[in-house]
């Protein structure tokens, strides 16, 4: 027989295994730790907490359902470790930063987009460079 824990995810009740409840708190405390430094991490927080919410939703079948474990690790798997959410935002920064390339956007064209291109790639706006050419 094991314990169970009521618990409110995103404003939802549900009953969990003790053990489950362990390694969601677990999973939930690495991804605060990793966004400690991150600006909005609240925001960031609530939106995972809230997709777990949706996805125990899913799992259970009635009011009575109780998430085990195995649950547990199978939402987990689904969202990805605290590493894979850090790694990913570490590399996005350095692209950023690193290349800067000249394109034509063909979005925002007036006469084929290169007036807009190098208004992104000075980063300023479009119309002082329309003026330059005008």
């Amino acid at each position: 027989m094991n314990k169970t824990v009521n618990i409110n995810l995103a404003s939802t009740f549900f009953h969990i295994d003790e053990s489950a409840y362990a390694k969601l708190k677990a999973f939930l405390k690495k991804l605060e730790n990793g966004f400690k430094n991150t600006v909005g991490k609240e925001e960031i927080l609530k939106d995972i907490e809230a997709r777990i919410a949706e996805l125990f939703q899913k799992i259970k079948t009635n009011s009575d359902y109780v998430i085990s474990e195995a649950d547990v690790e199978k939402i987990i798997a689904v969202l990805g470790q605290p590493e894979d959410f850090l790694s990913e935002e570490e590399e996005e920064e350095v692209e950023e930063t690193i290349h800067k390339k000249l394109f034509r956007d063909p979005d925002d064209n007036y006469i084929g987009g290169v007036a807009s291109g190098l208004g992104h790639y000075f980063g300023i706006d479009t119309s002082w460079i329309r003026l330059i050419w005008l």
